[in-house]
């Protein structure tokens, strides 16, 4: 029997050098196990020369009070957490007052979310924080945000399709574009958030809703699977999903389409008490009345010039019924409608057959007064009315 005891005694020696006993009891195969209360007043250090793991899969670990963990932890001094999910958090926070538990789950390798009540709060992936809900610290509510600013430059050919939630913390802008830039919005789901600016110089933005879904921009809500598009620089928008259908344009600043056609604000009544001024746009008539020489569909004031001569072409947008373009001509050239619209200048078909010749200093007023129709006015450089007649 003394044997027994020897053997016994040494093997508590040996578990305790290991430091895998507590308060006499000891397991073996990298297991520890209390099951004894051990009552308020006892301190049960919990030593390993790696890192100590509490619980696993499936498997819950109670700890009434105090967890207390050494701040100066090493690399070898952490505490690891099982991976969990949105019902069962990795770690719970009890409420004391019969609320919802505030919980952790790492749902995997780069993602971890912070839940209540089986719903996600928070959320930190792939380096990205993103939050759900309001959050408090100290009874003070967080409210900034701190989004990564991403460069995109994805074509037509291949648009950007946004994760809902690894994009969901991003301002996307179209910097360093060398076409017009697309992106194709995740499905719809309410909270899904999507910043957007158009920044590049010459190039504009799409973003287009995902099948079955609309965006609503300024009242105007797109076709299903439509598209909202900048038409100046530094356009920005925050797109907010409401529900599974529907994208809100919040916060628009510059001038945006929705489908092709313009979703100007809805001013109401406009009062300026030292008057207003439109912004001009440069346009270069072309030999094609293409690229540099399309007046696009935001400009109310354009100011032209010419590549080569007098048979350069300015072309006029899209008809927009109650648009006005006042051309400013810098120098003789050419004004077409669209090429095969059949559209007409003040009832002369002029797209391609006949043109509006404006002179230098020529001042012309552009107005659509149907889908197919403009209608031209405007003065010489002398103040004398012009009569414009396509030939």
């Amino acid at each position: 029997m003394a044997g027994i005891g020897v053997v016994k005694a040494l093997i508590k020696q040996t578990l305790e050098q290991l430091g895998l006993t507590v308060d006499g009891v000891a397991q073996t195969g990298g297991t520890l196990q209390q099951v004894t209360d051990l009552g308020s007043t006892t301190t049960t250090p919990i030593t390993a020369s790696g890192a100590n793991t509490f619980g696993a899969p499936g498997v819950q670990t109670h700890i009434d009070g105090t967890l207390l963990v050494d701040e100066d932890l090493d690399v070898t001094g952490q505490i690891l957490l099982q991976d969990g999910s949105l019902a069962n958090p990795a770690l719970l926070f009890k409420s004391t007052d019969g609320g919802s538990p505030l919980g952790f789950a790492v749902i995997s390798a780069n993602r971890m979310e912070i839940v209540a009540n089986g719903a996600t709060v928070a959320r930190v992936q792939a380096g990205l924080f993103s939050m759900f809900a309001e959050l408090n610290v100290a009874g003070q509510k967080l409210s900034n945000w701190d989004l990564v600013v991403e460069d995109n430059t994805a074509g037509s050919g291949a648009p950007n399709l946004l994760s809902a939630t690894l994009d969901a913390a991003k301002l996307l802008t179209n910097f360093g574009a060398t076409e017009k830039n697309f992106h194709t919005l995740a499905a719809a789901a309410a909270g899904i958030h999507n910043w957007f600016v158009s920044s590049d110089a010459s190039d504009f933005l799409r973003v287009t809703a995902n099948t079955g879904d609309v965006v609503i921009l300024n009242g105007v809500a797109s076709a299903s699977a439509g598209f909202v598009e900048s038409q100046d620089r530094y356009a920005s928008c925050h797109l907010v999903s409401l529900d599974a259908t529907t994208y809100l344009a919040r916060e628009v600043q510059g001038s945006w389409n929705v489908d092709g056609v313009d979703a100007p604000h809805n001013f109401g009544s406009l009062v300026a008490s030292i008057g207003y001024q439109a912004s001009a746009t440069a346009i270069v008539a072309t030999s094609d009345g293409l690229t540099t020489g399309l007046i696009p569909t935001n400009a109310s004031v354009v100011t032209t010039t010419v590549a080569t001569d007098a048979d350069d072409i300015v072309t006029l947008p899209a008809p927009v019924v109650g648009k006005k373009h006042r051309v400013y001509a810098g120098a003789a050239h050419e004004v077409r409608t669209v090429s095969g619209s059949n559209q007409t200048i003040n009832n002369v078909d002029s797209d391609g057959t006949n043109e509006l010749t404006l002179a230098s200093g020529d001042a012309v007023t552009f107005e659509c007064v149907s889908a197919t129709a403009w209608i031209a006015y405007g003065y010489s450089s002398t103040g004398s009315a012009l009569t414009l007649t396509p030939a």
